[in-house]
């Protein structure tokens, strides 16, 4: 089996995998692993084929950013306090975790609507209509208390990492490179709270939200915005390295003094597996 590159692919399979599991409800961390890292940090995973989701009990998928724990100081200091320091105290921390996830057939939808958003917008950070997001979850007919039902479900997919599970069966290797979402903020009350170009809640009152994907989100994708920015700016490719705080940036931006740079995307390219 080869991996080849194709113009015009929608998403790539290991994606469609995840995703599609990840509309199963959070009974998929059921039949779970769990264990210890090199550095001592506990994980939970679920095996798919070659693939491991998983999450840390220790916190969502931005403490593995410095920037971003700086920025968000008071929420990390209160993650380190409810660190448990026995193995009864972490396992009970994970079954609460759990309890707290909310998967589903929402959080499938949700997804895919990103994933529509980050090749629309052509950027790693993307905007989108909460009028939009409620159609595409719920169809015409959205409930009572729907922004937190969303809320919910997104603060449950900033959890999760997204990585490959090696063929000896050892341990899959999480960390910064297999975030699924760095990010995502309700723009709600904020002067951030714009339109997108085309934005599909135009012609109606409306609020926006705003999601950073990660590497465990953009899969091989990451690899061809390196390459595009590379070809763009004369220089070598770089690694991507989200902020956390919703600004998607590589690490040829460095020299841009923190200031907020959206990575594009100059073509449409993604892989799928033959």
């Amino acid at each position: 089996m080869s991996e080849q590159v194709h113009p015009y692919t929608l998403i790539d399979r290991d994606r469609l995998r995840v995703f599609s599991k990840l509309s199963e409800s959070r009974t998929i961390f059921k039949k779970r692993r769990q264990f210890f890292n090199s550095a001592r940090e506990p994980w939970v995973a679920i095996r798919l084929g070659d693939l491991a989701v998983g999450f840390t009990p220790d916190g969502p998928g931005w403490i593995f950013n410095p920037d971003a724990c700086n920025q968000k100081h008071a929420e990390w200091y209160r993650l380190q306090r409810k660190r448990p320091k026995t193995i009864a105290g972490i396992r009970s921390r994970i079954v609460q975790v759990i309890g707290g996830f909310r998967l589903g057939p929402y959080a499938e939808r949700l997804l895919w609507l990103i994933h529509a958003a980050v090749l629309a917008q052509r950027s790693s950070v993307v905007t989108v209509s909460d009028l939009q997001i409620a159609k595409v979850v719920w169809g015409n007919h959205r409930p009572k208390g729907w922004r937190q039902s969303i809320r919910r479900t997104v603060s449950t997919l900033l959890w999760l990492h997204v990585g490959q599970w090696p063929a000896d069966g050892s341990q899959p290797g999480f960390g910064a490179d297999t975030v699924l979402l760095t990010h995502a903020r309700d723009l709600r009350g904020t002067t951030d709270d714009r339109c997108p170009e085309h934005c599909a809640g135009q012609g109606a009152t409306h609020h926006h939200y705003e999601f950073e994907v990660g590497p465990g989100f953009l899969g091989v994708l990451v690899r061809v915005w390196h390459t595009a920015i590379a070809f763009e700016r004369g220089c070598e490719p770089g690694s991507m390295v989200g902020n956390g705080n919703g600004g998607g940036r590589s690490a040829l931006d460095s020299h841009a003094g923190g200031l907020r740079v959206r990575v594009k995307i100059t073509c449409l390219i993604l892989s799928t597996m033959l």
